[in-house]
């Protein structure tokens, strides 16, 4: 009975051993799948991530394309009040010295009329006498 209890017991071995080793082999594989699932459950994470940071990037693209077209157009205003300003003071200008010109024919006229009445104020007296 020592002999067949040696041999159950060295036949027990063997089989311990394969439990032992299927054992360690689904605690590896139960380990291993969590591993995936934690993996891929992070690279959902990173995914949904890299996509909100993306969305971000094209908004603050949109903005900054609005914000140099507003920039472009403020400019091409500035451009085109600068040109309205160089005509409006080439205009006034041109009217100061109209104006300066017209008094100066007024100025003219004034005399002249005064010499006329002068000249004509002689010649009455000079029929009067």
């Amino acid at each position: 009975m020592a002999a067949s209890s040696a041999a159950a017991g060295a036949g027990g071995e063997p089989q311990k051993q394969l439990l032992s080793i299927i054992r360690d082999f689904a605690a590896e594989k139960s380990h291993g799948e969590r591993r995936v699932t934690d993996l891929k459950r992070r690279l959902d994470d990173l995914r949904a991530a890299s996509d909100a940071a993306a969305a971000e990037l094209e908004a603050a693209k949109r903005a900054r394309e609005g914000a140099e077209q507003e920039l472009r157009g403020g400019q091409v205003q500035v451009a085109i009040a600068a040109a309205s300003i160089q005509a409006l003071e080439a205009t006034i200008s041109h009217l100061q010295e109209e104006i300066s010109k017209a008094g100066s024919d007024l100025d003219a006229l004034k005399v002249s009329s005064f010499e006329f009445h002068l000249h004509f104020d002689v010649r009455c007296l000079s029929l009067l006498v």
